[in-house]
C-alpha cells in the first residue's frame, strides 16, 4: 500500500545533493527511516500504461531489493519506451549506494 511522503521529507530529497545517474533515469536520495519513492513522470514520457509499468517496476525495486531504507526521487530523461531494462538502472544505483557506504 502506497503512503504519503511528508512536504518536508519532499523537499528536503529534492534539495539534497546526493544524486546519482544513468544515461537515462536521475536519482536524488537521502537516509530515511523509512523507504519512499518520490516520481517525475510528465505525459511525454509515455502512454500512462508505461508510466505505472514504470512506477511499479521502480515501487517492487525500492521497496524488496534495495538493502537501505532511502527516499528516492526518480526522474526518466528519456522516453519510456527506450528504457529498455529499467531495473539495471536501479541495480546500477544500488550498487552506487553500495560504493558510498550506504547500504546497510
Amino acid at each position: 500500500m502506497k503512503s504519503p511522503l511528508s512536504s518536508f521529507l519532499i523537499k528536503q530529497t529534492l534539495g539534497s545533493s546526493l544524486r546519482f545517474s544513468t544515461k537515462k533515469i536521475i536519482f536524488k536520495y537521502i537516509d530515511s527511516k523509512s523507504p519512499g519513492i518520490i516520481f517525475s513522470l510528465s505525459k511525454n514520457l509515455g502512454s500512462a500504461v508505461e508510466r505505472n509499468l514504470f512506477k511499479r517496476r521502480a515501487r517492487y525495486f525500492i521497496r524488496n531489493r534495495l538493502n537501505k531504507s532511502v527516499t528516492v526521487f526518480i526522474k526518466p530523461t528519456k522516453k519510456l519506451k527506450k528504457i529498455k531494462k529499467p531495473l539495471n538502472h536501479f541495480k546500477l544505483f544500488n550498487e552506487h549506494l553500495a560504493k558510498k557506504n550506504l547500504k546497510l
